[in-house]
């Protein structure tokens, strides 16, 4: 992961800009749950899994699908990320173009990017890959990953909602549905007459509406 994104997401931007997360949740989130480990790689341990699945498959590992976006600096993380399965004896095949109407869409894994504004609402779409919560769209979940996702949508006071979403970001990184691999910095810029906006916010339009926004031009006396 250091290295992917060392050289497909930053290039030659300051390494600042940049780290490697725990969670699906931005690290400036009260939410975020710091004491979650991350994963680390391990060639030995990653090929011996991989060993063990084609012995228990009857000897033939069957070739995954990776969908991605075709965005030029996913596409390059996707294709290295591909890179270093099938060193481990694992194929997959990189899918850019977007199903058509009327087509099943199959696929193993999906490289996504996105930006988690609001975490109690935001989890939901992520998992699911549906817009609106749905409960028929956990099915493919863990019993008890689904159980406290419904839950976390039911809390209705943020100290509650606060404590179940660091606790579902470490259930979230042990049972791996989901793979966080890293964070970028975004940038947002401000004109000179908009004020009472957060220094160092989150997400662009945090607290929007208590931005004051002064006129630009000159009025006209009357």
């Amino acid at each position: 992961r250091p290295m992917i994104l060392r050289a497909a997401i930053l290039k030659n931007a300051s390494p600042d800009l940049a780290r490697l997360v725990s969670g699906p949740l931005p690290t400036k989130s009260i939410a975020y749950n710091r004491t979650t480990p991350l994963v680390e790689y391990d060639p030995a341990v990653a090929t011996a899994f991989a060993l063990a699945a084609r012995k228990q498959l009857g000897g033939a590992l069957p070739e995954l699908t990776l969908v991605c976006d075709p965005d030029p600096v996913s596409q390059e993380a996707a294709k290295q990320c591909v890179e270093h399965w099938a060193a481990r004896g694992v194929r997959v095949r990189l899918r850019s173009e977007p199903f058509s109407e009327g087509e099943t869409p199959a696929w193993d894994l999906c490289y996504r990017t996105l930006q988690m504004a609001e975490p109690a609402t935001d989890l939901w779409p992520l998992l699911t890959a549906e817009p609106r919560a749905k409960v028929e769209s956990l099915q493919h979940l863990s019993q008890w990953l689904s159980r406290e996702l419904i839950a976390l949508d039911q809390t209705v006071d943020s100290a509650s909602a606060i404590l179940r979403l660091k606790q579902f970001q470490a259930h979230l990184a042990a049972e791996t549905e989901l793979i966080p691999l890293w964070e970028v910095d975004a940038h947002v810029v401000f004109r000179k007459n908009v004020r009472q906006f957060v220094p160092e916010p989150v997400h662009p339009y945090q607290e929007s509406e208590s931005w004051i926004i002064e006129p630009w031009y000159v009025a006209d006396p009357l």
